[in-house]
């Protein structure tokens, strides 16, 4: 059993349901914006643990920010049990990755406390845990021997990874001349065969192709019903709804939603709306922050606000096959005999999924 915390804790805890693989528990972590200040900060808090070697573990409630500090990741808590598969959403630099370098014990988080059951096997950076000047093969088994394996146990292992990474060509090749598909593809390779309890997946397998892709995620189905833990971090939301059991929101570090994947998909793209269209109301539909002087003598209309609302006035999300209208406020400057209106939806992968165009006639 592998162990991280912001304080020396027994495990035991995990003990009592053989079935809950790791446990998380208002686990933080900060960072400082300048580099020389963080530096600085690194020393003074080394310092403190050699003095200090049974140092209490501070809560986020408590823990003060230092100058330049911020969170990164506040108050996270959870558990997974076997057989479950985590999804992890949230725009750019929400926190995702830096509770995924804290469960895999690539840092040490300052509050709170993990507590892991078993091997972690993890694929987070693209060419992470990978000697750049060492072939692929010669890269496998110090991965092996990192997860605690033998040679002999390696030795077992290895035909059946570079089989599944399908570059056996290149396998005694040097990683750096590896491009970043092929990287991606021995990472996953390393990771889901080396026998882990727990399969961490970041947004690297974007850069293979879909064929592989499909390999990975068959893999991963069939490590979740073997009773394995799995943990997936996407922004295609439509892998995190087919592959997950359950799925957290995180947005500015903390916990937004912990439960099923389609109310997390929910709750994260209507943030995501709400945000977008905040920001055009106040860019774009906003009246006060346009000056009528300025529109071009030939602009004979300006859009003042547009608003869509469902049908139904008491539904709080727009499903397929709902009914959306849209209430647009002009404002004209010219008497005009028509105008003529479009309007065009387009979904996250930039295609037309909606089109309408209206005219409306005698315009004083």
């Amino acid at each position: 059993m592998s162990q991280q915390s912001a304080n020396n804790t027994s495990s035991s805890d995990l003990k009592v349901d053989s079935e809950v693989l790791m446990r998380v528990e208002d686990v933080g972590k900060v960072f400082c914006r300048d580099l020389k200040q963080s530096l600085i900060y690194g020393f003074k808090d080394s310092v403190k643990d050699l003095v200090l070697a049974s140092r209490k573990s501070s809560s986020p409630d408590n823990r003060q920010l230092r100058k330049h500090e911020f969170w990164a990741n506040q108050r996270i808590s959870f558990e997974l049990r076997r057989g479950e598969c985590l999804g992890l959403i949230g725009h750019n630099g929400a926190g995702k990755t830096t509770l995924l370098k804290m469960l895999n014990g690539l840092i040490k988080p300052d509050t709170g406390r993990i507590e892991i059951r078993g091997r972690v096997g993890a694929l987070i950076a693209l060419g992470a845990g990978f000697n750049p000047i060492l072939t692929g093969r010669e890269n496998i088994y110090i991965n092996g021997s990192v997860l605690g394996l033998s040679k002999r146990e390696i030795d077992e292992k290895i035909e059946e990874i570079i089989d599944f990474a399908e570059i056996r060509e290149f396998i005694d090749s040097p990683v750096q001349t590896y491009s970043s598909g092929m990287q991606a593809r021995l990472g996953f390779a390393c990771a889901s065969n080396f026998d882990a309890d727990i399969l961490i997946i970041d947004e690297v397998l974007a850069v293979g192709d879909f064929a592989f892709r499909q390999k990975c995620f068959r893999k991963l189905a069939k490590f979740i019903e073997n009773g394995g833990t799995g943990i997936l971090v996407s922004h295609a939301l439509e892998q995190i709804m087919a592959r997950t059991t359950r799925c957290i929101f995180l947005e500015h570090g903390k916990m937004m939603f912990d439960g099923p994947p389609r109310e997390a998909l929910l709750k994260y793209e209507n943030a995501t709306v709400a945000k977008t269209f905040a920001e055009a109301a106040e860019n774009t539909w906003d009246a006060e922050k346009h000056n009528l002087s300025e529109i071009q003598p030939e602009s004979h209309i300006s859009i003042m606000r547009a608003q869509f609302e469902p049908e139904d006035s008491t539904a709080e999300t727009v499903r397929t096959g709902d009914r959306v209208n849209m209430n647009l406020t002009l404002k004209i400057h010219k008497d005009i005999d028509f105008i003529r209106i479009g309007l065009s939806v387009f979904s996250q992968q930039e295609v037309i999924v909606v089109q309408s165009l209206v005219e409306i006639e005698h315009l004083k």
